[in-house]
């Protein structure tokens, strides 16, 4: 049997990733540690960001949309959203089609400080749509 190599591109990638992992878990624990200083906070202070740490970390909620609309149609692999003006002045409709990354795609509306939809609108856009991968399940999978 011949061994093969990882081409050096993905050994680089690998590195570069668990060292950025490794950064961001220091500066989050170091920006912690600061604030829960500066602020005096108690064990108990600690214990209980901790627990809403844990309980936000592990929940699993559907995705929510920030910005009111309907679904116009649906496909066994995506939704289309309607986020249009109920008496729109434009003929010409505006489609933002989020990445499919095998899950729901609400990151272009997920809240209202960050969303894509409320940009556009306010962009004078007032026919938006917006394409909603489904998430990906075990119904597809064929053994």
């Amino acid at each position: 049997m011949r061994a093969t190599r990882c081409p050096p591109g993905i050994i680089n990638a690998g590195v570069e990733a668990a060292v950025g992992s490794y950064d961001a878990a220091l500066r989050g624990s170091t920006d912690y540690w600061t604030g829960a200083l500066s602020r005096r906070a108690s064990p108990t202070d600690m214990s209980l960001d901790l627990l809403t740490w844990w309980a936000t970390a592990v929940r699993r909620e559907p995705p929510r949309w920030a910005t009111k609309h309907k679904i116009i149609a649906e496909w066994p692999t995506a939704r289309l959203r309607d986020f249009s003006d109920p008496n729109p002045r434009e003929m010409v409709a505006t489609l933002l089609l989020p990445p499919q990354a095998g899950h729901d795609s609400c990151i272009v509306d997920y809240d209202p400080q960050q969303s894509q939809i409320r940009t556009a609108q306010k962009a004078g856009l007032d026919r938006v749509f917006s394409l909603d991968w489904i998430g990906a399940t075990d119904a597809g999978i064929i053994p």
